[in-house]
């Protein structure tokens, strides 16, 4: 009767009890790198949702106040704030500035609006401060 435990190196058996648990091994190395490269794909998917966020709500009040003829800040950071509603969530705080300047033409001036975002992302300030994402802006003008 031949053991479980043979030595012999022509018993296949033999190569395979030295390799036990080297799967597990090598999923536990692997494990934290994936994690790592996980998180920072989910966080800078997440800031370009939020640049193209925070562009489309400038966009939209620069628009919106021009054709409306009220170029002010309280007509842009109320446009910016409801297009946001959604996804405002990420942005700690959002500042909303606004100018209104003579451009070279002497009858058309622009209004021009500029956002910006303290980004915190899904995973916090954390995450975002090694991927140095943590400012989101963005701006647009429109003339009126």
């Amino acid at each position: 009767m031949r053991s479980s435990c043979s030595t012999d190196p022509a018993d296949p058996r033999s190569r395979h009890d030295d390799e036990r648990g080297v799967a597990a091994l090598e999923f536990a190395l692997t494990l934290p790198i994936l994690l790592v490269l996980v998180v920072g794909l989910v966080t800078v998917g997440h800031s370009l949702t939020a640049r193209y966020m925070l562009n489309s709500a400038a966009y939209d009040a620069a628009r919106t106040c021009s054709l409306a003829r009220q170029p002010t800040d309280t007509c842009a950071s109320a446009v910016v704030n409801e297009k946001l509603r959604g996804g405002a969530g990420w942005c700690s705080t959002i500042d909303v500035q606004t100018s209104d300047e003579a451009t070279t033409l002497p009858s058309v001036k622009t209004f021009d609006v500029k956002v910006d975002c303290a980004y915190t992302g899904v995973f916090g300030d954390a995450v975002t401060m090694i991927d140095n994402i943590g400012n989101v802006q963005a701006r647009a003008a429109m003339p009126y």
